[in-house]
């Protein structure tokens, strides 16, 4: 499961009079999110501070993104990319590396992506920026196709997030990545630390337990061969969702009843995953055959 880590907005010197607008961000409504930034623009164009002005509107391209409006969030770097022919804070630059390269990859342009994304890595990495190294590092793992590249790009921006506490917040998300990517390779050993890690980290920093990465945690030790510790967190998960069905949780739990051999429960936990997951666009597309398993064991 994705876990989304933020970028702070930094540049030098304060701002006085404006927020800081990540802190603003709503991931699951990039509509809105837009339009709180864009009220914003006209007293960051008054403030005198370009900096901060062509950052936001770089915040602005990735909400249009996440929209689908690639042509106007290109539209918008367009203005930022005006800006940086003159000297300008290498935050602007490694922002704007960032949310073009994100932009193409959501348009499905991955070529245009990676060398943006290289760009920004070297960018913020010579300008010790480490917040958006990491960023650039983990995009470049998601732009890769083979797990192995994955993996070795997930390490990279790991060892940068340990050089600075602020960067270090991105880590669950980094281990989240990293250890769907060892799952993909079939390193299940080393995909159950990272999810372990996770949990480790939200308890070692006063954060509630993430629920999917404790599915995750189910679904590794299964597939390590650990099934009765497997069968003893997903129970336990899904005792505490009293009633609610959530179907990831139904799946796994399905998946570990087969091993018991108990096929009628197996089957009703099939059938709750596959009403709750049919309609789930990334898990059909990046998981074709695990969707096709759900469908053809949940369906009535």
């Amino acid at each position: 499961m994705l876990i989304v880590a933020v970028a702070a907005f930094a540049v030098d010197g304060a701002v006085p009079d404006l927020p800081d607008f990540d802190k603003l961000w709503n991931y699951r409504d990039p509509a809105a999110t837009q339009a709180e930034f864009e009220r914003l623009l006209e007293p960051a164009a008054a403030s005198g501070n370009d900096d901060y002005y062509h950052c936001l509107q770089t915040q602005i391209a990735r909400c249009q993104g996440l929209q689908g409006k690639f042509s106007d969030a290109h539209a918008t770097l367009d203005r930022v990319e005006q800006y940086l022919k003159h000297p300008s804070a290498a935050v602007v630059r490694a922002r704007y590396l960032l949310e073009r390269g994100r932009v193409f990859n959501s348009s499905g342009e991955i070529e245009s992506a990676r060398p943006l994304f290289a760009e920004a890595l070297s960018t913020a990495m010579q300008a010790e920026l480490p917040l958006y190294a990491v960023d650039a590092a983990h995009m470049l793992a998601i732009v890769e196709a083979t797990p192995e590249k994955q993996i070795e790009w997930n390490i990279q921006a790991l060892q940068i997030a340990d050089t600075n506490p602020v960067a270090s917040r991105w880590k669950p998300s980094l281990w989240n990545n990293l250890g769907e990517a060892y799952r993909a390779a079939g390193e299940y050993e080393k995909s159950l630390a990272c999810f372990q890690s996770i949990i480790q980290w939200q308890q070692d920093n006063g954060k509630p337990i993430d629920r999917y990465t404790r599915i995750d945690e189910a679904r590794l030790l299964r597939l390590c061969g650990r099934a009765n510790e497997s069968m003893t967190k997903i129970r336990a998960l899904s005792d505490e969702l009293a009633g609610e069905i959530d179907g990831f949780v139904s799946e796994e739990l399905a998946e570990n009843l087969l091993l018991t051999n108990d096929e009628a429960a197996a089957r009703q936990q099939f059938i709750n995953a596959w009403q709750k997951l049919r309609d789930v666009q990334w898990l059909k597309d990046s998981e074709p055959q695990r969707y096709e398993r759900l469908r053809k064991l949940g369906s009535d």
